[in-house]
C-alpha cells in the first residue's frame, strides 16, 4: 500500500512538470493562429507591390542644351546630289576623325533615340552603346584604369564626331556624323566607322539611318568587312552595302569568299524617311 501511494504520488509529480514545461515553450493554440496570419499578412505586403501609374503622352526625347550651337558651327551644304562614296568613307577612317569627339553621350543618344529599324540598323545599338560607355568613363576620369586593365577583345577607342549638314529644304536638314570604335588589337580584333544621317525637320530630330560604313574584323582564319556608301538627294537616299566574309577553304585549299551585295532606297516626305520595298 505504501508503495502504491508513493507511485501514484510520482506520476502526479511528473505529469505537472511536463504540463508547466509545455506552456512555457508554447503559446496556446490561438495566439499561434494569430502569429501565423501577421506572418502571412507581412508576406501580401511583400509581394503585391503597387501597379506602376500608366504614363500618358509620354514626350519626345528634348534636344541637349548645347546641340543647337554644333548646329550653328557646322557648314551648310546645300549641293546635291550628295555621294557618300567610298573615297568619303576613307577619309572619315583617317586620324584626324579618330582621335577626338565633338559629339558627346547626350548628343549621340538624342541623334539615336529616333533610329529607324531596319536591315541596316541591326547592330547600331552595339556602336552607340559602346561610344556611351567609353565617352561616360572619360568623363568621369576612369578611361585611364580602364585601359590598364584592358584584354583581347575590349573596345580601347569610341570616338564620334559631326560631318556634314545637307540643307533639304527650308524646313528640313540632314545631319551626318559618325561613330568609331576599335578593339584591343590582338586576335579577335575588329575597328569601324559607322557612318549616320538624322532628318531634322523645324529643327528637330525625326529620323536617323546607316548610311555609310567601313569596318572590319575577325579572328584567324575567319575574317569580314562591310562597305557601306549612299547617294542623298532632297528627296531619296540610295544606300549600297556590300559585305564579305572568308576563312573557309575549299577541297582545292583556295579560300571561299562570300560576297553580298545589298541596296536600299528610302524616301524623304516633310519630316518622315519611309523604306521603298524593290
Amino acid at each position: 500500500m505504501k508503495y502504491t501511494v508513493y507511485f501514484l504520488c510520482l506520476l502526479i509529480a511528473l505529469s505537472t512538470i511536463i504540463s508547466c514545461s509545455n506552456q512555457s515553450s508554447n503559446p496556446n493554440s490561438s495566439e499561434i493562429i494569430e502569429k501565423k496570419d501577421t506572418l502571412a499578412q507581412r508576406a501580401d505586403t511583400v509581394v503585391q507591390e503597387p501597379e506602376p501609374e500608366v504614363v500618358k503622352d509620354i514626350e519626345p526625347m528634348q534636344s541637349p542644351e548645347n546641340l543647337d550651337e554644333l548646329l550653328d558651327n557646322t557648314e551648310n551644304i546645300d549641293i546635291l546630289p550628295y555621294e557618300l562614296d567610298s573615297a568619303m568613307v576613307s577619309i572619315l577612317k583617317t586620324s584626324e576623325w579618330r582621335e577626338s569627339s565633338n559629339l558627346n553621350t547626350d548628343i549621340v543618344r538624342y541623334l539615336s533615340s529616333c533610329m529607324q529599324d531596319n536591315d541596316l540598323t541591326i547592330e547600331v545599338d552595339h556602336y552607340i552603346n559602346t561610344f556611351v560607355m567609353i565617352d561616360s568613363l572619360r568623363s568621369n576620369d576612369l578611361y585611364e584604369d580602364y585601359i590598364s586593365n584592358i584584354y583581347i577583345g575590349m573596345t580601347v577607342y569610341a570616338e564620334a564626331n559631326v560631318v556634314d549638314k545637307l540643307i533639304l529644304s527650308d524646313s528640313t536638314f540632314l545631319l551626318l556624323w559618325m561613330v568609331y570604335t576599335a578593339t584591343y588589337e590582338a586576335c579577335p580584333h575588329y575597328s569601324g566607322t559607322q557612318i549616320f544621317g538624322t532628318l531634322f525637320y523645324k529643327n528637330r530630330a525625326n529620323a536617323t539611318l546607316l548610311l555609310g560604313e567601313s569596318s572590319g574584323g575577325g579572328d584567324p582564319p575567319y575574317w569580314s568587312t562591310n562597305l557601306t556608301t549612299s547617294m542623298i538627294t532632297d528627296s531619296t537616299i540610295q544606300v549600297y552595302q556590300h559585305v564579305q566574309s572568308g576563312g573557309e577553304m575549299d577541297e582545292n585549299d583556295n579560300e571561299i569568299v562570300e560576297r553580298n551585295l545589298n541596296t536600299y532606297e528610302f524616301v524623304i516626305k516633310g519630316a518622315d524617311i519611309t523604306e521603298r520595298i524593290q
